[in-house]
C-alpha cells in the first residue's frame, strides 16, 4: 500500500520544477499522505473489529504506532523527492 501510494506520488510529482512549483508539490504530499492515512485507519478499525480479545487496547496502540511508522516512512521518502 505505501510503496504503491508512494510510487503514484512521484509519478504526478516528477514532472514539477520544485523551485517554481514547491507549493503544488507540497499540496500534494498532503492528499497523499491523507489518503495513506484514511486507509491505514480503516485497514485497523477492520482489524480491532475482528480482534475478539480482551487486549484490544494493546492492538489499538500497536495499530496507532505503525500508522505512524508509515506515514513518517511516506514523508520521508516524499521529502526526498
Amino acid at each position: 500500500m505505501l510503496e504503491e501510494l508512494y510510487h503514484n506520488f512521484k509519478e504526478q510529482t516528477a514532472r514539477l520544477d520544485r523551485q517554481t512549483d514547491e507549493n503544488v508539490f507540497q499540496q500534494l504530499r498532503g492528499r497523499y499522505e491523507r489518503q495513506l492515512q484514511q486507509q491505514l485507519s480503516g485497514e485497523a478499525k477492520e482489524l480491532m473489529y475482528a480482534y475478539k480479545r480482551n487486549d484490544i487496547l494493546h492492538l489499538q496502540h500497536l495499530l496507532t504506532e505503525s500508522i505512524a511508522y508509515y506515514l513518517s516512512e511516506f514523508r520521508t521518502k516524499a521529502g526526498s523527492t
